[in-house]
């Protein structure tokens, strides 16, 4: 087993980026910087790439790589830096990790592979083995959404003793079970649990997580830090008022859409900033004419971005 790497527990606002693609469907470096500088200057604590935002497994191999590459460098010692490793082969994870850790990546996060349907037991054994095999401090992550399967909390309180694993990614809108994660692992001093679920942000926050995963804060990245500050100082009326904001934003994007639509949505979106193109990787396809309008015009209602769009 490798030594012991946990540090001090990770907290505040990751956001999970999406990853600007040109037109011909190749890495945007360019629009990768000024995505991290904007939510970086915003009030992001941390960038998350390579997630279920950031279309990671729709991406090259050799194009996640040049990602990790980039934007580890961009984000430097401006603030966390994560990079998703997951993949249906634990080596492709790996080599991943190791790439990662080379460009000094603050801790990979990993979902669980989804081809195959497998059981808790099954699941303990995986990221023990990649627990035991990377080199940086790993994230549990938990979207059924997107694999299909929960990680049972029975397995992450088995695994969160693991000197290797510092925390879980969590995005399933449930929130019996966040409660019920908060109240097994809340507290822990080397262990973070990171909550990636707009609508229960701040109660999550009051029942004991450490942080946010919003994929709101590629547009709005303000309003997440407001709702984390306050909640955390105890502002109950500064951090309802910053939920809201938050709901307003994500509703403007998920208006009825699909996942894939949401995306493809919230890239529209930044388009209308200036701060990246609209274009998704398949089987991703991005927004019509008629649908990119909606979007803009939603987000013109909203008042504070008017002057953006």
């Amino acid at each position: 087993m490798i030594e012991t790497v946990k540090k001090n527990k990770h907290s505040g606002i990751i956001v999970p980026m999406v990853t600007p693609f040109t037109p011909t469907r190749q890495l945007d470096e360019t629009a990768v910087c000024r995505l991290i500088e904007h939510i970086l200057t915003g009030g992001g604590n941390g960038i998350f790439v390579l997630g279920t935002t950031g279309e990671a497994l729709s991406m090259p191999f050799s194009m996640r790589k040049q990602l990790i590459s980039l934007a580890a460098k961009e984000v430097g010692d401006k603030g966390l830096f994560y990079s998703g490793i997951a993949d249906n082969c634990l080596e492709h994870s790996l080599q991943l990790a190791q790439h990662s850790h080379d460009c000094g990546v603050d801790a990979v996060v990993a979902h669980p592979p989804f081809y195959y349907p497998v059981n808790g037991e099954v699941l303990f054994e995986y990221y023990e083995e990649m627990a035991n095999r990377v080199e940086s401090p790993l994230l549990i992550y938990n979207i059924p959404q997107t694999t299909n399967l929960s990680v049972p909390l029975e397995v992450v309180e088995k695994l969160h003793t693991h000197p290797n694993i510092i925390g879980i990614k969590d995005s399933e809108n449930n929130a019996e079970r966040l409660s019920e994660l908060n109240n097994r692992l809340g507290g822990k001093e080397d262990f973070a649990i990171l909550v990636g679920c707009t609508g229960l942000s701040l109660k999550v926050l009051n029942e004991g997580s450490d942080g946010l995963v919003p994929s709101s804060g590629n547009f709005d990245p303000e309003s997440a830090h407001q709702l984390y500050e306050n909640a955390i100082s105890g502002n109950a009326v500064g951090a309802a008022t910053a939920q809201t904001r938050m709901n307003e934003v994500v509703s403007t994007f998920q208006k009825g859409r699909n996942l894939p639509q949401t995306i493809a949505a919230l890239k529209t979106g930044l388009h209308s900033l200036g701060l990246c193109g609209k274009t998704v990787l398949p089987p991703l396809v991005s927004l019509g004419d008629e649908d990119s309008r909606s979007v803009v015009d939603d987000l013109q209602n909203l008042g504070e971005f008017k002057a953006l769009v």
